[in-house]
């Protein structure tokens, strides 16, 4: 296989491309067909303006005008003809000319030609059977071909290949690619596994709708055919793909990849990330190497551009670390492994705790206190944060009732969740009954929510914010700053408190002035609003000072408290009950 495109002499160029006859010169080029040469006759054949124009199309989308129905089997057809694993090319489909709306019968047969010695090309012919289907024998033996092969590819698409896409499905994508990994071994060659994913998917299906948002992922998947071929790509599950090639030519195809991004979906896209996990010898595993392919693309969430990363060694230790969170987390669980650690939140003026904030901590028995950061994201991604989270609203609810034994005023206590809890379970009913039993009044429960959780499912946070007024909790903005439509979101939704994100704190550090200036201009706006602004990650008197200047009504951070376990908590409201300011 070249790198390189073939061109003829310009003199024999000029007399093939002067031909009647419809036909057309490929070439497999870095494992994807090129066009090297269009004939007249072809040309005129596909309704296109200029041979230009025309090549463009064929080196782009050259299935645009091909009958949905057929591509699947086309593709196929086409790939095993390019690789060699055919030695004839023969189809008949359908397609139709830019301007119409009717099928044309096409019948299109190839062989392979060597050139200047060793160059392999490949040249088609087509011939338009679209009057001869209806009054020849043989047009209607083509038609009757024509529809046993549509019939023999739709029971073998709903077994092998997926509607969507027309590209193998997860599992049959397997097959391939673990017979194609032992044929690249045995010819010398690296393989490699690309595992692909769009950014904000979720938020394009919300903004633009899931019709469109599918339109975009059946542009990935034609173009991922074109740069790999069909045989090499997988659809794994929406906009997921994965893909197997020779690990020396993935860098120069992701670029193509990236390159040519913005010629799908009319240029209405995303940003792609791409997992790259290359198979070490001796290792045909592709479902791990599946696994650790998309270990290494979700490093790149949060990515505002398109980019690939390489599987490497800190995310092997991650992925076991993940091993370790998910086979232990049920046990964290039922042996308290897990803890709810308390930082209170004080009234600037006074000086008193006005609430607190409950956050998870695992404290492992043999590795020792595991971050969130470690364990929150992981849980998150499988689907189980709301056993987690429903955990925490128990030790949040037993942690009151300890200090009505003890005779210490209730604060309200917040609580983070995501709003995947909601998709799983009725998240806030099963904490109102688990309140009402232990005798506690529900205003004592603070419900947070990210600004970024908001972003990803808007409908759903609106119906659970709404809800939220018949519960009897109070529903709090976490991190509000952080993304680009904060203000909007204040417009369309009640909160009734907004906990500014530490960067701003953190600008304030750095001596920013127009930091400053951002805070006291929210600060200002809250406040006419008639919104509470609560300050988090306060660590010195300075930033303390300044945000009291400015009107910040709840300030929470090290210089008051640090995060600290119930038996800490209680210990100090028990000398320190003056310092309490209930709840009116």
């Amino acid at each position: 296989m070249t790198s390189e495109q073939y061109r003829f002499s310009p003199e024999v160029q000029a007399v093939l491309e002067g031909s009647p006859i419809p036909f057309a010169v490929y070439q497999l080029s870095d494992h994807r067909v090129v066009t090297v040469l269009l004939s007249d006759g072809f040309v005129k054949l596909s309704g296109a303006s200029s041979r230009e124009e025309c090549i463009q199309l064929m080196n782009t989308d050259m299935y645009r005008y091909t009958d949905p129905a057929d591509v699947a089997r086309i593709e196929d057809l086409a790939y095993r003809f390019a690789i060699g694993k055919d030695e004839v090319y023969d189809a008949v489909y359908r397609s139709k000319l830019p301007d119409q709306n009717e099928y044309h019968l096409l019948h299109s047969m190839g062989r392979h030609i060597t050139v200047d010695g060793n160059v392999q090309l490949a040249m088609i012919w087509y011939m338009d059977e679209t009057s001869a289907s209806q009054k020849t024998a043989h047009g209607r033996e083509l038609m009757d071909a024509l529809i046993e092969s549509a019939e023999i590819s739709r029971k073998q698409r709903e077994n092998y290949y997926d509607d969507m896409t027309g590209l193998p499905t997860a599992i049959y994508f397997r097959v391939l690619a673990e017979s194609s990994v032992k044929t690249m071994r045995a010819e010398g060659k690296t393989p490699a596994i690309i595992y692909l994913d769009f950014s904000n998917m979720r938020l394009f299906n919300h903004r633009y709708g899931f019709a469109k948002g599918d339109e975009l992922i059946q542009g990935l998947g034609k173009l991922l055919s074109r740069v790999f071929g069909t045989e090499r790509c997988g659809h794994v599950e929406s906009d997921h793909f994965a893909v197997y090639t020779d690990a020396d030519y993935a860098e120069k195809q992701m670029d193509q990849l990236f390159a040519s991004l913005n010629q799908i979906n009319h240029g209405n896209v995303l940003p792609l990330r791409a997992g790259i996990y290359v198979l070490a010898e001796g290792d045909y595993d592709i479902s791990r190497a599946c696994d650790r392919a998309k270990a290494a693309c979700n490093h790149l969430r949060g990515q505002f551009a398109s980019r690939h990363m390489y599987f490497n060694e800190q995310i092997s230790k991650e992925i076991s670390g993940k091993a370790y969170v998910l086979d232990n987390f049920t046990r964290a669980l039922s042996e308290h492994w897990i803890q709810a650690y308390f930082q209170r939140i004080v009234d600037p003026e006074t000086g008193k705790v006005t609430d607190e904030e409950a956050l998870a901590r695992w404290i492992d028995p043999q590795n020792g206190l595991l971050p969130p950061d470690q364990f929150i994201p992981i849980l998150e991604d499988e689907g189980m944060l709301w056993k987690l989270d429903l955990y925490m609203g128990q030790q949040i609810i037993q942690s009151m009732r300890k200090k009505q034994q003890k005779g210490i005023p209730l604060v309200p206590v917040s609580i983070n969740l995501s709003e995947r809890d909601f998709t799983v379970c009725d998240m806030i009913d099963k904490l109102a009954r688990r309140m009402d039993e232990a005798g506690i009044e529900r205003k004592y429960l603070v419900i947070e929510i990210t600004e970024r959780a908001i972003g990803r499912d808007p409908e759903l946070l609106k119906q659970i914010i709404e809800e939220r007024g018949n519960s009897g909790f109070r529903v709090w903005l976490d991190d509000f700053g952080s993304e680009y439509s904060s203000l909007n979101i204040l417009s369309n939704y009640h909160f009734d408190v907004i906990k500014l994100d530490q960067k701003f704190l953190k600008t304030m550090q750095k001596g920013n002035q127009k930091g400053k200036l951002l805070i006291a201009e929210i600060l200002d706006f809250a406040k006419k609003a008639d919104i509470t602004a609560l300050a988090e990650g306060v660590e010195t008197r300075e930033e303390a000072v300044f945000l009291m200047d400015h009107g910040v009504n709840k300030i929470q951070g090290f210089l008051f408290s640090r995060p600290e376990p119930e038996k800490t908590l209680l210990e100090w409201y028990q000398s320190h009950q003056e310092a309490v300011q209930p709840e009116k």
